[in-house]
């Protein structure tokens, strides 16, 4: 980790440390730089996972929520959802607070919450109390089984990309993705002032 971190630009890069570990590697490593950095942090794996989701995600139209005990549906839902939304770790029983709370708190933009393993991983009153963390009552929402990852063909739903103008031509411009930025370097628009830690 010493040589990769110290072949980066600080002005450039953004540093983020995820859990314990993490953050004792940086503050206990001599760096030939001065780094700040934001350290990710919590009392267990779900609060980490709830603090990441809230520092990392603004208003994502997805989540992932995976049992703590099952570290290889965490890791393919993590994988097959990562640029949707964030993964929230909870027991296999019930709902996690802390992924109830961040689950309530991004509400308004969350329409899809994956789980991954089947009804042994996610029983059916934990599925219940997502759809009552993201709806007004878990009678609002339901659930579609992907048996294989295949979604049925009666619920799959694709969007339509819009048309070419009337005799050809170019498509219209995407809209850029919110922090994407224009300059040169990271765009740190969406990201709070580093959290007070430096590591040298």
């Amino acid at each position: 980790m010493k040589s990769y971190i110290n072949a980066l630009n600080p002005k450039t890069t953004n540093l983020v440390t995820v859990g314990y570990n993490a953050g004792q590697a940086v503050r206990h490593t001599a760096f030939t730089k001065s780094w700040s950095y934001w350290a990710i942090g919590g009392r267990a794996h779900e609060d980490v996972a709830a603090n990441l989701a809230r520092f990392w995600w603004a208003a994502p139209n997805s989540a992932v929520v995976e049992d703590t005990w099952t570290w290889q549906n965490a890791a393919a839902g993590g994988a097959a959802t990562a640029t949707y939304g964030p993964t929230l770790w909870s027991t296999e029983g019930t709902l996690s607070p802390q992924a109830s709370t961040c689950l309530s708190q991004e509400a308004a933009s969350v329409s899809v919450v994956e789980t991954f393993g089947g009804n042994s991983s996610c029983l059916p009153a934990n599925r219940t109390a997502i759809g009552d963390a993201i709806a007004a009552s878990g009678a609002w929402t339901s659930t579609i089984r992907a048996a294989g990852g295949d979604v049925p063909a009666a619920t799959a739903r694709g969007v339509k990309a819009p048309a070419l103008p009337a005799g050809g031509g170019e498509a219209p411009a995407g809209r850029p993705l919110p922090g994407t930025g224009t300059g040169a370097g990271p765009d740190r628009t969406h990201l709070p002032a580093p959290d007070g830690h430096t590591a040298r």
